[in-house]
């Protein structure tokens, strides 16, 4: 049976009816008025799978000509793969060959020679037709070619999908995580597969970097910089409140921090060079790295300050600040990069809440200093009747901290909203 030609006819290029039943289908976006992409297998008991690929042109528009690859992969991660890939190289015409995802550094490489682009293959159709990209084809089950992997065995399916030109393959959007799918596949069952793998130590990373910086680094450092003469007369754990407070959220973020640092290297088990990314999002991981270490060192300096009447206490009020303030505007900059990545799978408005959070920070800040500047100086201590009271304006810091929570708060809930559920 060639199952190619039943779906190439269908309108809107819906999922085929025949999927779990004739043959076996992995798809993508078929919740709509048409699928992104649908990948078929049917094992007739003979000496090889019939495949077909079918890619819907219109969901991009924008690219003059597309492709489509499929990859078996036995860790559903890019590396060490044998794919299929097709072409397209007109309006009504497209190529069908054989390549091969190198392991480090990740690349998609074709093979050496034209005989071997499609060696193991026949029965090859390719077609560009009212909008469906589609190739399909048979492959034999066993090869003793490295890049024709023994089709008896479950892999893992990733399937990718790109611009072309003249012929040839433009990578993929980096911010675009190939699919996967969720389990590896039985290629002699009819199962129907839809969906993809989720990477969900790097979701929990990204939460805990947000609660880390986003939420307690921006209290903390902000009661630390505006607060210290607020409630002079009054003690909160046997320190001071701005103290306390300052201490309970810097200890919350480094402790949220490490976690998610943790996490991360549980999820890729190795430094993370990040192949195939733009310069600027391969930088995420070193300064994530940077950002760590900044604030490991932060609270090691505050355990061994000088007294606070010491002769070089003021040298470390300056590194503490230096450290602590460059480790919150990495951070930032870590997390914009970090979203942008394809395992974080999470839409690019994020980077505009992130954005957002940021000239927040700075607006906030900037009204506080201009506060003290013209109403109040934390220099200064205010005396009545001998003793030491609130600064003035201290009614004002106290509705400004209370908004400032009100909005760092509904900041961090919003990102980990959609980095945890998109």
């Amino acid at each position: 049976m060639r199952i190619g030609s039943s779906i190439q006819e269908m309108y809107h290029f819906t999922e085929p009816s025949g999927c779990g039943s004739e043959f076996g289908c992995y798809s993508s976006g078929c919740d709509g008025d048409a699928c992104d992409f649908v990948i078929t297998w049917l094992d007739g008991g003979g000496a090889t799978v019939d495949f077909s690929l079918h890619l819907n042109l219109d969901k991009h528009p924008e690219f003059r000509n597309q492709w489509i690859a499929l990859g078996l992969s036995s860790d559903a991660s890019m590396g060490d793969d044998s794919v299929t890939e097709c072409v397209q190289t007109g309006d009504a015409e497209a190529t069908l060959a054989k390549s091969w995802n190198t392991g480090s550094p990740l690349n998609n490489i074709p093979l050496p020679d034209a005989s071997n682009k499609t060696e193991g293959l026949s029965a090859m159709s390719r077609t560009v037709t009212d909008g469906v990209l589609m190739c399909s084809y048979s492959q034999t089950k066993v090869s003793t070619k490295q890049e024709l992997y023994d089709l008896n065995t479950d892999w893992h399916l990733l399937v990718a999908t790109g611009s072309s030109s003249g012929g040839s393959k433009s990578p993929h959007a980096m911010d675009v995580l190939p699919a996967v799918s969720p389990s590896k596949v039985d290629l002699q069952s009819k199962d129907n597969i839809s969906g993809s793998i989720k990477f969900t130590l790097v979701k929990a990373h990204g939460c805990m970097m947000i609660i880390a910086w986003v939420l307690f680094a921006s209290i903390g450092i902000f009661m630390a910089r505006f607060y210290k003469p607020m409630w002079p007369n009054s003690t909160l754990l046997k320190e001071k409140v701005w103290f306390t407070i300052h201490r309970s959220c810097m200890v919350m973020a480094f402790l949220a921090c490490a976690a998610g640092f943790v996490l991360i290297f549980v999820e890729v088990q190795d430094w993370s060079e990040l192949d195939g990314s733009s310069s600027f999002q391969q930088a995420h991981p070193i300064l994530g790295v940077i950002v760590t270490f900044l604030c490991v060192l932060n609270p090691i300096m505050a355990v061994f300050r000088p007294h606070a009447d010491g002769k070089n206490r003021f040298l470390f009020n300056w590194a503490h600040w230096f450290v602590g303030t460059s480790a919150h505007i990495l951070a930032a900059l870590t997390l914009i990069l970090g979203v942008t990545l394809a395992k974080a799978s999470v839409p690019f408005y994020c980077v505009w809440v992130l954005v957002g959070w940021a000239g927040y920070q700075v607006a906030i800040v900037l009204l506080m200093e201009m506060h003290e500047c013209c109403v109040a100086d934390n220099r200064i201590k205010y005396m009545k009747d001998g003793a030491v009271v609130d600064p003035r304006g201290s009614g004002l810091r106290q509705v400004a901290l209370a908004f400032h929570v009100l909005v760092i708060g509904a900041f961090t809930v919003a990102l980990v909203v959609i980095v945890a559920i998109n």
